[in-house]
């Protein structure tokens, strides 16, 4: 999956490579989270909080980002990319989820919470675009 995402930002604008690590990012939160409930080691337990935190600030910057691309646009043309971010996304959460599913599995996830967690997460970053100041 890494690699596709490499592939997909190489030949993208600076707003589509945004669109593809915001969605990277938002689904590895819940990567991390689901690791750090699977595991007992207070290394990577530890590991797994600084990289959540990190994950937290990058979402927030890019979801900022991608509110200065939208913010001169039409109304039509932002839902258009709207919609196109939410199919990437839920593409790549179906994807990620096949290939990570025993992670998720033992961090306590099942496919449809992992959904719900996720959407939720994609449905926050929605919230700081359209009201970034």
């Amino acid at each position: 999956m890494d690699n596709v995402f490499r592939r997909l930002r190489r030949y993208a604008s600076l707003e589509q490579s945004v669109i593809v690590l915001l969605t990277a990012e938002i689904i590895a939160k819940l990567y991390y989270k689901a690791l750090q409930k699977s595991t007992k080691s207070e290394v990577l337990i530890d590991l797994c909080n600084q990289i959540l935190s990190d994950e937290e600030k990058h979402v927030q910057f890019q979801s900022e980002t991608l509110h200065k691309f939208a913010q001169n646009r039409s109304v039509l043309f932002n839902r258009i990319v709207y919609i196109l971010r939410r199919i990437l996304f839920k593409g790549t959460l179906i994807i990620v989820w096949y290939q990570h599913k025993p992670v998720f599995k033992s961090g306590g996830y099942k496919l449809k919470s992992y959904y719900y967690e996720c959407r939720h997460e994609f449905n926050l970053t929605k919230k700081i675009i359209a009201n970034s100041q």
